[in-house]
């Protein structure tokens, strides 16, 4: 699963093919988007939230 790909610096070329590729390839489009979505997922607030306050009341708890 992936939702990009990486190009080292300088890369203009591959870069630029890859995304004429991407933008020619709806299957491929779809799939990169729904991936980045679901990963996007990751970072909800409430997720977050909930991944703050577990830290907290653990460091709450060992004192």
């Amino acid at each position: 699963n992936y939702s990009g790909f990486l190009f080292d610096i300088g890369e203009i070329n591959k870069m630029a093919k890859k995304s004429i590729e991407i933008l020619s390839n709806d299957e491929l489009l779809k799939k990169l988007k729904n991936q980045a979505f679901e990963n996007a997922k990751r970072f909800d607030i409430k997720k977050i939230i909930k991944q703050y306050e577990s830290i907290y009341k653990k460091a709450i708890d060992l004192n």
